[in-house]
């Protein structure tokens, strides 16, 4: 039968012209199914491919007064028009089709064909839709884009109406009058592609049924077509049926033929079924033949090997290059496996430098069919695979195969490695044997700068068999940021310590952080100290050097407030000054006096707090301790706090001691001195008076008197005198107070204290005071008051006050 292509384009005319003179019937068939083509239907008739479906569903007897004339109708043209122009994306449409062919008896190929290009979406529209999306997918622009959202919605529901197409052939082909393999063509032709699988074999079943042998050419025409719409299972038949019957059975021969097959699971399975029936490959067949393998090769290659002889691993890996899909190439290589006789190194790298996503699982068969791999045949193994994961993989999987590891040998593996050094290290270092410190960081050296240099230094650590300052130093220069952690391990199997080493491993650690942590872990660590060392220690520390500074000093032997200071002088400012010292106070081992003094020096805003942490720590703690430590702070409200606080703690003072202590004071000097005096042991006036005048301020010495002069149990003349002296505003009435204190008070004393008065009005207030307070009063007494009295009225008043008591003592 001649190709639609070599047919006259005014075939459908001659036929037409012909129908109407002889052979009607048969004439007329045949024009129908020149009209597959869409030539005999215009194309104006279909539904645009990017218009919104029309969904007013409109009955057939909107058209045809009697629907069962379409399937007489001679006029094919005229009725596909009529049938176009009331077609409705409607279930209800299509049934109305399919009602049809239920009510008739019969249908020739010309109006089964006819029902079928009703369909809303005929299998034209279709075709017309996936032209049109292939040409808008380069176009990135806007329009482009709503063009082709329309037209996706429409493919969608163009394939979920392709069901119908199949639902009128399952209905119409057993009816078919017709039969033919022109007819069949046209007719599964318009079949819309099925999604599952062998859901469209009882369709072609139907349309092959009834039909006379197939010559070869149709066979392969039909082959395609059915895989195309998804009939694999009659894909299979027909392919089988070709080689059996129309070929020379030889490879050549069917790989031209499979070639013209599309891609699916019958055809790996016609494939698999003719390469069991050819004695002989070659070893291009069998690639060709894997080649064309769609799903899983493995089974392909479990055959098609077998039947190419020996083989090496440049072979194999030859044959399983023809594999696009890296799954199926791997499932080649792993079916190779068994044809592959005494492998060595050259045929594990061939295969695995073919090998994708199961190289892990390939290279552990292979490596352990190998009778000897060496660390740098491994190496050369991986470096067969481009680098990354999978090359780690393989190193790693060729680790429990190697049958002799040097030195060397374990560099090379790892500095091969990236991320995998971890793993490889923890196999490589455990048979290594007397591992030194030294040598860890020999191989840490291979592995670049980064972290798998520290995670190589990590897991040495537990098989070193010697530790020395000169390997710790070695591993400390290879760390990249392990090393705090490393000295942290080291430090304890170093057989000694100084604070001057450890202050010079720090200096190792590129980060101030790290550099600290080293320090504190290597603290607990220091065995031998000197002041010089552990101010090395701390001034290698930056922002935690106070932590530093704590650690290194809680160690120390014989810490004292000199060495103290000088750590805290190294601080960077005053907090962290503070801190130092405030954390070093409770480990210093004695405490002088000096030492004191010089801690509240340094201080900055914890004077206060160091001075009344450390002063009842001095031995015989006195008030010129005291005395020394308040000379050291500058501010005087410190000093009235130090006061405030280190009084109590006092032991009995010293008037001197008092005195002392009393020009310390800044605000609250009267109180701090009457507190003073109550800790004097013998408190007298002349000591109060020598406090009060230690203050330059009047209304201050007079409150000291004032407060002193009611604790003292008491007072003698001299005493008085003494206050009074001393006092300012209050001498009068220290005087008036201290005529009520003095014991055995005696005119003659009284005179005495008046004299201190230089104003005379004073002086005979006193005088008439006095006369109250005489112990014994007598007319002596009286006379030598009154005669020292200035006004003449005072002097009255002084006889008749002391008349009267001289009255009231006899009345008694």
């Amino acid at each position: 039968m001649p190709s639609r292509e070599s047919l006259p384009r005014n075939l459908p005319l001659l036929l037409l012209m012909a129908a109407l003179t002889q052979f009607p019937q048969l004439i007329f068939t045949k024009v129908a199914i020149a009209a597959e083509t869409g030539s005999f239907f215009p194309d104006n008739d279909l539904p645009p491919p990017e218009a919104p479906a029309d969904r007013a569903y409109r009955a057939l007897t909107t058209r045809f007064t009697d629907p069962a004339e379409i399937l007489a109708s001679r006029e094919l043209t005229g009725t596909l028009r009529a049938l176009r122009s009331i077609a409705t994306l409607t279930p209800e449409y299509h049934r109305d089709l399919l009602r049809l062919l239920e009510d008739a008896r019969s249908v020739d190929s010309a109006h089964l064909l006819l029902l079928l290009d009703a369909c809303y979406f005929p299998h034209a529209t279709l075709a017309r839709i996936d032209t049109l999306l292939e040409s808008l997918a380069p176009c990135a622009q806007s329009a482009c884009q709503h063009r082709v959202a329309r037209l996706r919605e429409n493919r969608a529901l163009a394939a979920e109406y392709g069901a119908f197409t199949r639902a009128l052939l399952l209905l119409g082909l057993p009816k078919l009058e017709d039969p033919s393999l022109d007819s069949a063509r046209a007719l599964l032709e318009r079949l819309f592609p099925a999604s599952e699988p062998d859901s469209s074999d009882d369709v072609f079943s139907l349309a092959l049924g009834a039909i006379p042998a197939i010559d070869s050419p149709d066979r392969l025409a039909f082959a395609r077509l059915s895989a195309e719409k998804g009939a694999w299972g009659r894909m299979a038949t027909l392919s089988r049926e070709w080689f059996e019957h129309d070929s020379d059975r030889s490879a050549r021969s069917f790989l031209a033929f499979a070639q013209e097959l599309p891609q699916s699971r019958a055809r790996d399975l016609l494939i698999l079924d003719v390469a069991r029936r050819i004695d002989r490959l070659s070893r291009a067949d069998a690639r060709a033949m894997l080649s064309l393998a769609s799903e899983d090769p493995s089974a392909i290659a479990a055959v098609t090997l077998g039947k190419v002889g020996p083989l090496d691993g440049a072979a194999i890996a030859s044959i399983a290059a023809g594999i696009r899909d890296s799954e199926g190439r791997d499932s080649v290589l792993f079916a190779a496996l068994p044809f592959l006789t005494a492998p060595g190194p050259a045929d594990a790298r061939a295969l695995l430098s073919q090998a994708a996503g199961g190289r892990a699982a390939l290279a552990s068969r292979l490596f352990s069919a190998l009778s000897a791999l060496s660390a740098e045949e491994l190496v050369l193994i991986a470096h067969g695979i481009m680098e990354g994961p999978d090359r780690e993989d393989i190193l790693l999987q060729g680790l429990p195969y190697l049958t002799a590891l040097t030195s060397s040998g374990a560099r090379t593996i790892l500095g091969a490695t990236r991320g995998a050094a971890l793993e490889a290290a923890r196999f490589l270092l455990p048979r290594l044997p007397e591992l030194t410190a030294s040598q860890l960081a020999e191989l840490a050296s291979a592995m670049g700068y980064g972290p798998d240099r520290d995670r190589v230094l990590t897991l040495g650590l537990g098989h070193l068999i010697r530790v020395d300052l000169a390997g710790t130093q070695a591993m400390l220069r290879q760390a990249y940021r392990s090393h705090a952690e490393l000295a942290s391990a080291l430090f304890p199997r170093l057989a000694a310590l100084s604070a001057q080493e450890l202050a010079t491993l720090a200096k190792l650690a590129p980060e101030s952080a790290t550099r600290e942590q080293l320090l504190l872990n290597g603290a607990a660590h220091v065995t031998s100290f000197s002041r010089e060392g552990v101010l090395a220690v701390i001034t290698a520390a930056s922002e935690r050097r106070a932590t530093v500074a704590a650690a290194i000093l809680a160690r120390m032997p014989g810490l004292d407030a000199e060495t103290l200071a000088a750590a805290a002088e190294t601080a960077p400012n005053g907090e962290m000054r503070d801190t130092i010292i405030g954390d070093g106070i409770g480990l210093l081992t004695s405490v002088t006096p000096e030492g004191v003094a010089l801690l509240v020096e340094k201080s900055m805003q914890h004077k206060t707090i160091v001075a009344l942490t450390l002063l009842p720590r001095i031995p015989g703690f006195r008030g010129r301790h005291l005395a020394l430590t308040l000379k050291a702070c500058g501010s005087g409200m410190i000093r009235d706090q130090i006061l405030a606080g280190a009084l109590p703690l006092l032991p009995p003072l010293s008037g001197e001691e008092a005195k002392t202590l009393a020009a310390f004071a800044y605000e609250n000097k009267a109180a701090v001195a009457i507190q003073l005096l109550q800790k004097v042991e013998r408190v007298d006036a002349q000591v109060v008076a020598d406090v009060a005048r230690a203050s330059p301020n009047p209304r201050t010495r007079d409150a000291i008197i004032t407060g002193g002069l009611e604790f003292l149990t008491s007072l003698d003349t001299a005493g008085l005198v003494a206050l009074i002296k001393a006092a300012d505003r209050v001498a009068e009435k220290l005087a008036t107070d201290g005529f009520r204190k003095v014991k055995d008070l005696k005119a003659e004393d009284v005179i005495e204290i008046c004299r201190q008065f230089p104003d005379l009005d004073a002086r005979d207030r006193l005088l008439v005071l006095s006369v109250e307070f005489v112990a014994e009063i007598d007319e002596a007494a009286i006379t030598l008051l009154a005669v020292n009295a200035t006004d003449r009225n005072v002097k009255k008043e002084i006889v008749r006050k002391g008349m009267a008591r001289m009255d009231e003592a006899e009345d008694e």
